[in-house]
């Protein structure tokens, strides 16, 4: 499965999602046409956050290299203890 079609795929199941718990219809919308208008709308500001929230953290660490690289290192490390705390539950019990 391409890139592609596992993003389609993906806001294919957030729009059902979205459509299911009601956010996407009411009763004076009345018809998909519509659901799908303010789903893309969703989706246009949604890209447009992503893209300018990348492009910041891109300045960011383009910026400082080395905060970036010691903020991955402390991410890794807290992420491996409680890994290694949760593992170590399931062989106790």
């Amino acid at each position: 499965m391409g890139i592609r079609s596992l993003v389609t795929a993906h806001w294919l199941l957030v729009f059902r999602i979205l459509v299911r718990l009601d956010i996407l219809y009411s009763p004076a919308m009345g018809d998909s046409e519509q659901a799908l208008k303010d789903f893309g709308r969703i989706l246009t500001e949604l890209h447009d956050f992503v893209k300018r929230e990348a492009t910041e953290a891109d300045r960011y660490v383009r910026e400082n290299p080395w905060n970036a690289a010691g903020i991955a290192v402390v991410a890794g490390f807290v992420l491996g203890v409680l890994a290694s705390r949760r593992a170590g539950d399931h062989v106790e019990s």
